[in-house]
This record gives C-alpha cells, structure tokens and sequence, in this order.
C-alpha cells in the first residue's frame, strides 16, 4: 500500500511539473507571436509594403528671378528605431511652380566653396532653417547660371519629378535646388525619405512567424488541460498479485 501511495504521488507530481512546463512554453510561443504580429502590423501601417515613409522637410519659396536655391547642411538624418541600419535615408525635392511648364528639378551636393564659385554673379536664393519654416534671402545677379549637368564638382546629384540623393557625410557640404534649364523653379517642397531594403519581405516574414508561433503557442495552451486529465479504461489498479487458485 506504502509502495502504492508513492507511486501515485510520483505519476501526480510528474503532471504538475509537465503542465507547468507546457504553461511556461505556451506563454513563449503566445508571447513572441504577438510581438511579432505587433512588429508586421507597424511595418506595414508605416513603411506599406514598397518600404517607405517620408517626413516633409518644408517648403522653400525663392525669389521670382532666382534661378536656383541653396541651403548649407550642417547635419542630416533621419532615425528610425531599432531598424535605421536597414533602410536608406535620401533627401528629395519636387516643384509646384517650375519655369517651363514641367515639373522637372535638379537637385545636387557639393563642397560649398565648389557651389559659392558656382552661383557667384547669378541670382540665387539662400535658405535658412528657421523653427519649423524657411526663410530665404535673394542674392541679386547679373549672369545665368551654368547647365548643372554639365558640371563636374557634384558629389551626388539627380534630375527629374522628385529627384533624390543620399546627402554625402563630407562637410562643408551645400544643397543645389533649381531648374535643369537654370529657369527659375518656384516653391520647392523638401522630404526626408527612409526606404527599408526588401520590406515586403520582411513584412511578409514576420507575419508567417506571428501566424505560426501563435498556433504552436495555443497547441501547447491546449495541452496544459490534456496533460493527465484523462484516464483510459484500464488505468485503473492492477494487482501486483494474483493468488494461485484464482
């Protein structure tokens, strides 16, 4: 009988400690695919499945006769918890006025004693970083400017309906905002843009690990209640013995 109640004992214990063992990991499982779920919902909410999101940088209003705009970088970025290292950040510019009808821009960078003989005897605008706004200040000219594609001193440099460049690290370092035909641009709208490398992918595989560890994590909830709380028809008793004239 001593030997029985032991055993007994033992087989409960044994239950308890796998029950809370499968507590424990169904809490895990349940616990990452919420975070996980969580992480999929904001990167799509956010960056949409192209992977990006953009900050508007203001609006820029040069003078009438300006034929291009400049503005000295002291610092740029754009941080981005915990996935900055991922992605890309680029500085982009699109027009709402431009000179001939098209919304074509040129946007360049280049070392600012590069820019200052570039400008020097044009008109031309210079920005300033006010609070949350720019304020400009015309400079007048006699001489249009150069074709900016056809110099050389770029850093980084791009054309078109909302061109963009990676702002190089170099400092001092200018920004070029004008017309490719050197015409005056009008108002021009900066954004910082943050652009994640293979976005979908990273959605689509956060979602796949969300769906599965929440699966598995109510599979071992659901075994919580199994584990030792069934019995089959012959669990009961055996005897250890059985007497001889039986």
């Amino acid at each position: 009988m001593v030997a029985h109640l032991a055993r007994c004992r033992k087989g409960t214990f044994a239950v308890v400690i796998k029950k809370i063992l499968m507590g424990l990991l169904a809490v895990i499982l349940l616990l990452a695919g919420g975070i996980a779920a969580a992480a999929a919902i904001w990167s799509y909410s956010t960056f949409g499945m192209d992977g990006q999101m953009s900050f508007d940088a203001g609006t820029i209003s040069p003078g009438p006769v300006a034929r291009s705009t400049i503005l000295d970088v002291d610092r740029f970025g754009a941080t981005v918890p915990y996935i900055g290292k991922y992605g890309t950040t680029t500085l982009s510019v699109s027009g709402e006025e431009p000179g001939d009808g098209t919304t074509t821009l040129f946007i360049g960078a280049a070392p600012t004693p590069e820019v200052d003989a570039y400008v020097k005897g044009t008109p031309y605008a210079v920005a300033f970083r006010d609070g949350d706004a720019w304020t400009t200040r015309d400079v007048p000219g006699t001489s249009p400017p150069a074709l900016p594609r056809t110099q050389t001193f770029w850093t980084a440099q791009a054309v078109g309906a909302r061109p963009a460049i990676v702002v190089p690290e170099e400092r001092p370092l200018t920004l070029v905002l004008m017309h490719p035909s050197a015409l005056p641009s009008g108002p021009l709208t900066l954004s910082i843009d943050f652009t994640v490398h293979n976005a979908s992918r990273w959605i689509t595989g956060l979602a796949i690990a969300a769906g599965v560890l929440l699966v598995l994590g109510i599979i071992a909830l659901v075994m919580v209640f199994r584990v030792g709380g069934r019995k089959g028809r012959h669990s009961g008793d055996v005897p250890s013995e059985v007497p001889a004239d039986a």
